[in-house]
């Protein structure tokens, strides 16, 4: 049953990264203790899997609520989702998060883009809804991978 929640839990935090990601402000949410960067560059490989990474730091207190690392990406006008979702490990401690995926129709170019990274909660009962720990929005380069 555990297994069922989490992945619910994961499903859930996509979906609503899916659309309030892209429409992040430019600015930093941060509630104390937790924060969250992403790199200024990101990868994109020949197949249009787009890679983008950075740091968090959250604290929680609260075992029956799960935190997920959410990252968007936008685009000259269109936004996606990166990823699945990463379970965060929330020990007061800076850890480091990657998300992939690969995003054909439209496909992103290399060039600038709009990321937006998300610490998410959500408590693991029925209904429940998702909250935001803190989120960032930058400015990002997407580059060729190698």
């Amino acid at each position: 049953m555990r297994g069922y929640r989490y992945g619910v839990a994961a499903f859930v935090s996509v979906v609503v990264v899916g659309f309030i990601g892209p429409v992040a402000d430019a600015g930093t949410t941060r509630a104390a203790g937790n924060e969250i960067a992403i790199n200024p560059n990101g990868e994109l490989s020949g197949d249009k899997t787009v890679t983008l990474s950075g740091t968090y730091l959250c604290n929680n207190n609260d075992p029956a609520r799960a935190v997920f690392v959410t990252v968007s990406l936008m685009q000259d006008g269109s936004g996606r989702t990166i990823g699945e979702g990463e379970r965060a490990v929330c020990d007061g401690q800076r850890h480091s998060f990657t998300a992939s995926g690969k995003v054909e129709n439209p496909p992103f170019e290399a060039g600038p883009a709009r990321a937006s990274a998300t610490l998410l909660t959500l408590r693991m009962t029925p209904l429940s809804l998702p909250g935001v720990l803190t989120s960032s929005g930058q400015d990002v380069t997407l580059v060729p991978s190698p």
